[in-house]
């Protein structure tokens, strides 16, 4: 006999399966714009050698194609900064291959208008690497008078969320300094010898610390 076939419609969707599904579409848009937002390339600039102080032009040790990137004030202190390709060695005395580098360093004026260097650091790039810290101490004995300490780091942070470096020292002292085309830099002068940086954090406007340095310090 030609009856007709029987169609069997899908079981309907429960409520709670709708929610999830939802749920689970939220997520995945949250989470495609966190890792576009993470992966945005960060766009170096570039200024011209002129730009900067003769006191502070001078090119690093080994360098090739140095491209000079910032040269601004911050807290009373003159920031300069360059990258390079900076060549190796492949033994002793011979000459190997080059890798990206970068250099800041950190100038203090005087009143006859001289720039003088009081800090300053030099380090690979790193692939992928946002952020770099490179903290230090120093000491010195101004006008032949008794020892003084300081406290210094500079570094970069190739990310365009982030607008300043926080330092605490361990005896609760807190430096800022701002982050220009992703180069940065401070100094402290006057400090305790035994002193040091308790944490180095790369913040955004918002006041979130998106990179984190020397933060698991114990501090006294």
């Amino acid at each position: 006999m030609g009856g007709r076939k029987a169609h069997h419609l899908p079981a309907a969707v429960t409520l709670s399966q709708r929610a999830a599904l939802a749920l689970a579409l939220i997520l995945t848009m949250a989470l495609a714009a966190a890792a576009a937002g993470c992966s945005a390339r960060f766009e170096l600039a570039s200024i011209s050698a002129e730009s900067i102080p003769p006191e502070a032009r001078d090119e690093p040790h080994r360098a090739e194609n140095v491209v000079w990137r910032t040269c601004h004030k911050d807290n009373g202190l003159l920031i300069v900064a360059c990258t390079y390709d900076l060549r190796g060695y492949e033994s002793p005395g011979v000459l190997g291959p080059t890798f990206p580098a970068m250099r800041v360093s950190v100038y203090r004026g005087s009143e006859d208008g001289s720039l003088t260097s009081v800090a300053g650091g030099t380090c690979d790039i790193g692939k992928d690497v946002k952020f770099r810290a490179m903290p230090g101490q120093g000491m010195g004995s101004p006008n032949g008078g008794s020892l003084v300490w300081s406290l210094h780091a500079v570094g970069m942070a190739l990310d365009a969320r982030v607008v300043k470096v926080i330092g605490v020292t361990t005896t609760g002292r807190t430096v800022e300094a701002g982050v220009n085309n992703g180069f940065w830099g401070m100094f402290v002068d006057n400090t305790g010898q035994h002193e040091t940086w308790a944490s180095l954090n790369a913040v955004s406007a918002q006041g979130k610390a998106l990179y984190r340095y020397l933060d698991d310090f114990v501090r006294p």
